[in-house]
């Protein structure tokens, strides 16, 4: 077997330690560095980039009405479209059996008024919006 040898420490091994200790160089931090402030000088311009040049904005011709461009203007026509399309959504994501049973009628009659281009009460909606 081999022989266990135990190392004893002295009080050399514990000078040698303390001596490597003193050396150490002590860090202390230092001051913050902030960047001084340069002076602007305010007849100068505040940017070096040229500048792009800009395309004029393209003239719109008035209307007959004085109103500008064909774009945006709501026209009888727009308007009974527009109002048709709102009925034909509302009508498709309707629940007709609830709405009819709230009105107290049946699913039938509530289909008749909302079929398109018939005299009832779609047809007559799109028809009052559209009159100017």
């Amino acid at each position: 077997m081999p022989s266990k040898r135990s190392h004893s420490v002295t009080s050399e091994d514990m000078e040698g330690e303390n001596e490597e200790e003193e050396f150490k160089p002590s860090i202390s931090p230092s001051p913050p560095i902030t960047p001084k402030k340069t002076k602007v000088d305010p007849k100068s311009p505040k940017s070096k980039t040229p500048k792009t040049p800009r395309t004029p904005k393209a003239k719109i011709e008035k209307g007959e009405n004085g109103e500008k461009g064909a774009n945006g203007v709501w026209t009888s026509e727009k308007k009974g479209e527009f109002m048709d399309e709102i009925i034909a959504v509302g009508y498709k994501n309707a629940d007709l059996d609830s709405l009819a049973t709230k009105l107290g009628m049946n699913k039938r009659q509530l289909i008749d008024q909302l079929v398109p281009n018939r005299s009832n009460l779609r047809g007559r909606a799109v028809k009052a919006i559209s009159v100017d």
